[in-house]
């Protein structure tokens, strides 16, 4: 007798909400919501107690298991799977059998991106991949997101739905069609499937276990191909306040398994010379690559970034002035990669550079870098209200044309405002006429140093008269020398005496024929 076989096809509304946007999903602590999915009482979804069962939830509204990838998650961080990527996610929810036999499980979508798979990484999806569970069994799932070669844009939906099936046989005498018969003891392990099971992870990309913490990411890549490319994903990891760390695609020398822990911008600790001190470039994200396999092992590393085309726009800077930076193995100096653009979106600017191995990296901004030089003061020596012509030399030392401006200070005073526009290497000398107020020595400030001086003469004196006394001692001038001038007693008596004399000779002239001559003064004949 045919004894009728039960076959049961539980459907649960377990939603992929996964967007496609230019950043990528980054995890936070799991849920601890304890409440869970039953289907017809048999076989139990719920969100995993691992970490990554922060992207799995119980919607209140309709008690269905939920699993969003995207940024209306409130559990998680970041916006979806980075487009262009593989993305894979393990443990993420469970499934347990609650019946009293045992039951084959499987899992169904249409969506050709997505593939689910338990703890070994085997596909789960599919009839012939079924699982075979007993009584309170449990098995973890997780799956793998593959957008590389798609023609899906920013946010497109990947998954809607999928249906978790169970199938449960009862015991009758005979087969029927269909039956699937229930072993001895039900196995521990799932029967092995007639076809081989369909590899999660397309050719040459190996399975890669993501753990996602604060500020850093950890990937576990096992059976790695040597000579193969393999795309290490990092989940927009924040290196910067405007960057992040999208993935690695590293070709290993030999095959293998290997480990590699990425340390974002919150995680980093100071080491070596700043980015800026060291180059013509302002820094805006950094990040170091450690607990790496022997640098033998690693062929190549192309490192691929997002940058923030917001900010970019925001402070007018040119893509091709952006660059990653490899800093030495001793710190003391920091070294350009050739970097170019890999992408442009609405969002973001994606950037890739390669390097032959794992180090600690900075985004630069290749910028102007000015240096004043060579200033003058033609004549230095001057005289009060006399000219002279400063001249400074300006070049750009940087990586970026630029224009720069400072101001020319002379005793406290801006006598002048100078402005040059120069291109890389470029130097330009400038001229400015000053005319001095007063006398002493001046300094020449020129965006803030000191450059030169100026030393100001009185003016020279009117040249000295003949009868000038020159003297090299001028203690000799001390004394206060006395003049001739004026008259004294002496010179006044002498004055009186020559007038009596002249009056007398002038009295005797007149009346010289009325005096009697001398004979006859003498003979008394007067």
């Amino acid at each position: 007798m045919k004894i009728p076989q039960v076959g049961i096809a539980l459907v649960l509304a377990l939603i992929l909400l996964v967007a496609i946007p230019t950043g990528a999903t980054v995890l936070q602590d799991a849920i601890t919501d304890e409440s869970e999915d039953n289907l017809a009482g048999e076989i139990v979804a719920a969100p995993s107690e691992s970490e990554n069962g922060a992207y799995a939830f119980i919607d209140n509204d309709t008690d269905e298991l939920v699993v969003d990838l995207s940024a209306s998650n409130d559990n998680v961080e970041g916006s979806g799977v980075s487009q262009a990527a593989l993305t894979g996610v393990s443990d993420v929810f469970t499934l347990t059998y609650t019946g009293e036999d045992f039951a084959q499980v499987w899992l169904e979508h249409d969506s050709n991106h997505v593939t689910f798979y338990d703890t070994s990484g085997e596909s789960i999806e599919g009839q012939a991949n079924n699982m075979t569970l007993e009584h309170n069994e449990t098995v973890h799932i997780g799956f793998s997101v593959d957008t590389r070669e798609s023609d899906l844009e920013a946010g497109d939906m990947l998954i809607d739905s999928i249906e978790i099936n169970a199938q449960v046989p009862e015991e009758e005498d005979d087969d029927g069609p269909g039956f699937i018969p229930a072993p001895p003891s039900p196995p521990a392990d799932p029967d092995p499937p007639e076809d081989p099971p369909e590899d999660p992870d397309p050719p040459g990309q190996p399975p890669i276990d993501l753990i996602v913490g604060p500020g850093e990411r950890t990937a576990a890549i096992e059976n790695i191909p040597a000579k193969v490319p393999v795309d290490v994903p990092f989940e927009a990891l924040s290196i910067g306040e405007f960057v992040t760390l999208e993935e690695a695609e590293v070709t290993f020398a030999d095959d293998g398994d290997a480990e590699v822990t990425v340390l974002g911008e919150d995680a980093l600790e100071t080491d070596g010379e700043p980015l800026a001190d060291e180059n013509a470039t302002s820094g805006i994200g950094e990040f170091e690559i450690t607990d790496t396999p022997d640098s033998d092992r690693v062929e190549s590393v192309t490192y691929t970034l997002g940058v923030d085309r917001s900010y970019l726009e925001s402070e007018d800077i040119d893509t091709d002035a952006l660059v990653l930076y490899r800093q030495a193995d001793d710190g003391s100096k920091w070294d350009p990669l050739t970097t170019t653009v890999f992408e442009e979106t609405d969002d973001q600017v994606v950037l890739e550079a390669t390097y032959d191995g794992f180090s600690r990296y900075a985004l630069g901004v290749d910028q102007a870098v000015f240096t004043v030089e060579d200033v003058t003061a033609e004549p230095s020596i001057v005289t009060v209200r006399e000219s002279t012509t400063l001249e400074t030399t300006i070049t750009n030392t940087g990586e970026e044309a630029g224009t720069f401006e400072t101001e020319i200070v002379v005793e406290e005073t801006v006598i002048d405002t100078v402005t040059v526009t120069l291109e890389p290497g470029e130097s330009e000398t400038v001229a400015t006429e000053y005319t001095t107020t007063g006398t002493g020595s001046y300094e020449i400030i020129v965006d803030g140093q000191v450059e030169a001086t100026i030393l100001v003469e009185p003016p020279a004196e009117d040249p000295p008269s003949d009868d000038t006394v020159e003297t090299d001692d001028l203690d000799e001038l001390d004394e206060p020398t006395e003049e001739p001038g004026g008259f004294g007693v002496l010179e006044i008596g002498g004055i009186l005496v020559l007038l009596v004399l002249l009056t007398m000779g002038l009295w005797g002239y007149r009346n010289r024929e009325q005096l009697p001559s001398r004979e006859d003064f003498f003979a008394g004949r007067v």
